[in-house]
Formats: structure tokens, C-alpha cells, sequence
């Protein structure tokens, strides 16, 4: 499928146990789709539950969820599984903490401002460096290690 073209909206899996499909959609299409993200289950629609990705293959091509991982990202290295991955988010919201902690010390015990100023300015640094480093993640990073790895920007291109 073309980058040019819009990328589809949907697609559907099929999980070995029960025979049935699932249409996933939205995020979570992005997410299943993109052989960095480090998916280790997703929902069945008829099961009602959760199950390892290696139970489930694409509607369309039949082509087995891991096989279609390894074959999309085998060159990729650690690093960019961890860019493309959930686990880069939740370092950006630890390292945001960090740095809204280092804020409200540094103005409360060297500039000598008053515990709440240091503390509400400690809190908007973290949320500020929060938005900073989820944006260059989402929008930036993790599409170019896509782009560089399975030769797309956005994984829903991918077939």
C-alpha cells in the first residue's frame, strides 16, 4: 500500500481458538499493527478475552501476527523497539517527574522562592517537558524509526 494513500481505518485478525474475527480499529489498530510496539496479546471479540499475539493471524492474508512482526521489523535494534514502543512514554512521564522535582528543589532551596511558588513551578516544568517529549515521541520519533525500519511512517500501511 502507498504512503500517498490514506491509511485504511481498520483490520481484522482472526484468533485460532474460537475461528472468529476481530475488527480492531483507532489506536488500537495502530498499536497491533506496528511490528515495534512490543505486543504481546490482544482482545478476541468473541472470546471476551485476551490472548498471546501468536494465537491470532490477519483476516486478509492469513499471515500469522508474528510471523508478520518478524518479517516487518527483523532488522530492527533494541532502541528502536524502546522508541516505538509504550515503554518510551512511561520513561517521558518518570523523567518528567524528575524534572519537576529538580525544579521546585532548585527554586526552593536556591533561589529562595516560597514552597508553593517552587511547587507550581515544579509541577508546569513537569508538565511542559511531559507535552515536549510525548510530541517529539509521537510525532516525530517513532514515525521516523518506522519509516527507517518497516519503510513506512505509520504502520496501518503495512500488508
Amino acid at each position: 500500500m502507498s504512503q500517498n494513500e490514506p491509511a485504511p481505518s481498520s483490520r481484522a485478525y482472526v484468533h485460532d481458538r474460537c475461528e472468529q474475527p476481530t475488527v480492531v480499529s483507532d489506536t488500537a489498530f495502530s498499536t497491533v499493527a506496528s511490528p515495534l510496539a512490543g505486543v504481546e496479546q490482544t482482545y478476541c471479540n468473541a472470546c471476551k478475552d485476551m490472548f498471546a499475539v501468536k494465537e491470532y493471524r490477519w483476516a486478509d492474508s492469513g499471515e500469522t501476527l508474528p510471523d508478520y512482526y518478524q518479517r516487518h521489523a527483523g532488522g530492527a535494534t533494541a532502541i528502536d523497539r524502546f522508541i516505538a514502543s509504550r515503554h518510551s512514554i512511561i520513561a517521558a512521564f518518570v523523567v518528567s517527574v524528575v524534572v519537576g522535582i529538580a525544579t521546585a528543589a532548585l527554586f526552593y532551596f536556591f533561589l529562595k522562592e516560597g514552597l508553593m511558588a517552587a511547587v507550581f513551578l515544579g509541577i508546569g516544568a513537569g508538565f511542559l517537558s511531559l507535552i515536549a517529549m510525548g510530541t517529539i515521541l509521537i510525532s516525530f520519533l517513532t514515525p521516523m524509526v518506522h519509516r527507517r525500519v518497516c519503510k513506512v511512517s505509520d504502520p496501518r500501511h503495512l500488508v
